[in-house]
């Protein structure tokens, strides 16, 4: 491992990418940071925040121009996502390939997952309960309307993706709200400056592994056509996940199909409020103009903010040469402003084209499962929300938190009428 020499360009407390109250200013000024990041001739070494339950004495290089984090996530020979893609912290990773979650694999096993899993999300799949998304957004709409102004993320951009992940899967509706919250709380023990109680996410961690073990046992019986059974049911050339990995699977599954679109459709409101001119523009065209649209709000939020990877064999990035067990952190929030790629980067244009943002991760294996599943969900409540209800604006800015990968909006009020 290459000694890092931090001095002297090392990034401490709110300039630190993978700190709590980075992520908790204002998205300008965290882009403010990673421009200047990005001036830099080489990846900048940040020493870990010493808070919570991380030391001070690790470390990540942050690679933060478009080019370094296309170099090191189209490489996974170099940059592996073992032991872990989620966290500096390697304690409770050395787990076997068969039990690990997909998101910390590298091929061939991330392969034999993501085949297995590919049917129950691919187009042609999502494509058949398009109907129950649209139904769904529409019962979210006609509560809004009853309900009035309001917290938009609990009351808006919560329920659509709840939903669908949930019946994706194969979790019964009365067990849904459990699941999802005890992969929140999952999530919370990635951050930082955590302070959750241990006693909660042990009960967290055993009511879920105690669900989905349920439902693997019901799904290896009678399957049901969902996701789990597909991945416990066995098919010719291959054999069912174990129950460990499914519940892994079905934990990333979650939070990456729930937390993504709900960033993303909050970050839609606020810009949306932000940018009059460009709400105008799209409601003068709504149908064609709100893939675009789309694509710009996953480019300007990246929900998704970032993923580790860590050196298996020597190799350079611009002026730096890696080690094998150096830690790199790719932060797709800040390729997508990267301005030898995106000309204005910092403005909300729906018109932008091209739009080769990395909000779902670099084009390599480790290529977002759900992107398609989340523009459907993103497009489909937005149409049903900007026909109904096309003056609808946020009041306040959004509160963010950092939630392990996931940069968060928890509160965003919002008024119409």
């Amino acid at each position: 491992m290459t000694d890092p020499n931090p001095a002297p360009h090392e990034q401490t407390g709110t300039d630190n990418p993978l700190s709590s109250a980075f992520w908790r200013r204002p998205l300008l000024e965290r882009q403010d940071v990673f421009a200047r990041l990005r001036r830099m001739d080489e990846p900048v070494y940040h020493r870990r925040p010493a808070s919570g339950r991380w030391q001070v004495d690790d470390g990540f290089h942050a690679l933060v121009r478009y080019e370094d984090v296309m170099t090191a996530g189209c490489n996974p020979a170099c940059y592996s996502s073992k032991p872990t893609s989620v966290s500096l912290d390697d304690t409770g990773t050395d787990v076997r390939d068969d039990d690990a979650s997909i998101i910390n694999l590298d091929n061939p096993r991330h392969a034999r997952i993501r085949r297995i899993a590919n049917h129950a999300v691919s187009p042609a799949s999502i494509d058949r309960i398009d109907a129950q998304m649209r139904a769904t957004a529409r019962r979210t709409v006609d509560s809004l309307v009853a309900r009035g102004p309001c917290d938009f993320v609990a009351h808006v951009a919560r329920p659509l993706p709840d939903e669908i992940i949930c019946r994706l899967i194969g979790i019964p509706e009365q067990s849904r709200a459990q699941a999802i919250d005890n992969v929140e709380v999952l999530l919370q023990i990635r951050d930082a400056d955590s302070r959750i109680e241990p006693a909660r996410v042990r009960d967290a961690v055993e009511e879920f592994r105690a669900l989905i073990s349920s439902l693997v046992e019901q799904r290896r019986h009678r399957p049901t056509g969902d996701l789990l059974s597909t991945l416990v049911q066995p098919h010719p050339g291959r054999e069912p996940v174990t129950e460990h990995a499914a519940t892994t699977f079905v934990s990333t599954l979650i939070s990456g199909g729930t937390e993504t679109v709900r960033t993303a459709l909050a970050v839609a409101l606020t810009l949306l409020t932000e940018y009059p001119q460009q709400r105008r523009l799209l409601l003068e065209d709504l149908p064609g103009r709100l893939p675009a649209a789309v694509e710009e709000t996953l480019r300007f939020a990246a929900p998704a903010a970032w993923m580790r990877r860590t050196v298996t064999r020597p190799t350079r990035i611009r002026n730096h040469t890696f080690e094998p067990g150096d830690k790199v952190v790719l932060f797709y929030a800040a390729a997508n402003w990267d301005e030898h790629v995106f000309d204005q980067p910092a403005s909300f244009d729906i018109r932008r084209a091209p739009n080769p943002h990395l909000a779902f991760g670099t084009p390599s294996t480790h290529h977002c499962l759900g992107a398609y599943l989340a523009r459907r969900e993103l497009t489909i409540l937005l149409t049903e929300l900007l026909t109904r209800i096309p003056d609808i604006r946020a009041t306040k800015p959004p509160l963010w938190r950092a939630k392990g990968v996931i940069q968060d909006i928890t509160y965003l009020p919002c008024a119409f009428g």
